[in-house]
């Protein structure tokens, strides 16, 4: 009949559906399978950053990236650090190790012992090799740190470089600062076995006194300075003190913040420099017209025409200043100067009494 041929082929119908289905979601399957394999191999792998060596971070040194050569330096020193906390005999010892089987004369060391001998002189040496190459790389550092410093008076503007040796700085004293915060609340009995580091830098100091160092190293010295012309270099003395001065409030103190106060740090500078040479000029005998001129220099040039000048523009500390002489420096060029002068008029007088005398007789 036509019945049992439909009836007939119905369940095949269904088995066709059912394996298509089938087929469907295993593809389905397969395909969720595969983007999870794929979402899984895209996930980025996180690499470690590797220490630079020593001749690396000293080449960031030599091209002034001064502040990424002080990070790694700190880097290598905190490793020292975590070196020195490792407990390191003072003499380690090697026990012998004696058998039965052991030849008259001869001593069996254990392997154990020699293995934990080399390994306590090997991290020893590691340590010492570290932390001297930690002090090398400061060196070379603040080498690089205070010329840029001295380099600054003489550009006409300050330039990167200087804003990287403020942010060392800072970088450092907060080292500083966790290091004394470190060494405070280490226990007696820690610190009887940890060897203390170079800590504290105090770069801040060093600053100070690179400035001053830059200050004496710009300011004229007295050189072939003939007696009686102690004027002139009294002049060119005046008039590099306040460029230097003048380009160090318009391209250098408003790189640095606040708390350095760096004009001031700079004034004192240069009036400890002014004060070192005019006590190598006074160290020595003077003609009456350099007395003069220094007399002169004292009372009214340089607090009227160099100070004054400097200081309508940018407001000093007089106070933190001390005199560029001393007062009995001062006291004894004028006493020198009215008797210079004294015997000059009498011997002057002498001369015109004789000449009318002569005259008359």
């Amino acid at each position: 009949t036509e019945l049992e041929p439909e009836g007939s082929r119905r369940p095949s119908f269904l088995r066709i559906v059912s394996l298509g289905k089938l087929k469907r979601e295993s593809m389905s399957d397969k395909t969720s399978q595969e983007a999870d394999e794929e979402s899984v191999e895209e996930e980025p792998v996180v690499k470690t950053r590797e220490p630079l060596s020593v001749l690396e971070i000293l080449q960031l040194v030599n091209h002034r990236d001064l502040l990424l050569a002080d990070t790694h330096i700190q880097e290598l020193e905190r490793e020292c650090e975590l070196l020195s906390l490792l407990p390191t005999p003072a003499s380690p010892t090697i026990t012998p190790t004696l058998s039965p089987s052991t030849p008259p004369g001869g001593i069996l060391f254990s392997s154990s012992s020699l293995d934990e001998s080399m390994s306590s002189n090997a991290t020893l040496d590691s340590s010492r090799r570290k932390a001297k190459d930690v002090e090398l790389l400061y060196e070379a550092l603040q080498r690089e740190m205070w010329d840029v410093v001295r380099e600054s008076l003489r550009q006409p503007s300050a330039g990167p470089n200087l804003g990287l040796v403020v942010l060392v700085i800072q970088q450092e004293e907060h080292a500083d600062a966790t290091w004394a915060l470190r060494e405070y609340t280490r226990t007696e009995h820690l610190s009887s076995h940890i060897q203390p580091n170079q800590r504290p830098r105090r770069l801040k100091v060093k600053w100070r006194q690179a400035v001053g160092e830059a200050a004496d190293w710009s300011l004229p010295h007295q050189v072939d300075t003939q007696a009686g012309q102690l004027a002139s270099y009294l002049e060119r003395l005046r008039s590099r003190m306040v460029d230097d001065l003048d380009a160090a409030r318009r391209n250098v103190v408003s790189i640095y913040p606040e708390e350095f106060a760096a004009f001031q740090v700079y004034i004192e500078s240069y009036h400890r420099a002014v004060a070192k040479r005019l006590r190598t000029i006074t160290s020595g005998p003077l003609q009456i017209t350099d007395v003069y001129s220094l007399l002169d220099w004292f009372y009214n040039i340089y607090s009227r025409n160099v100070l004054g000048a400097i200081g309508t523009t940018t407001s000093i500390n007089y106070a933190a200043l001390e005199p560029i002489l001393p007062q009995e420096t001062v006291d004894r060029l004028e006493e020198d100067c009215i008797r210079i002068v004294k015997d000059k008029v009498t011997t002057e007088l002498i001369q015109v009494l004789d000449e009318e005398e002569r005259r008359w007789a």
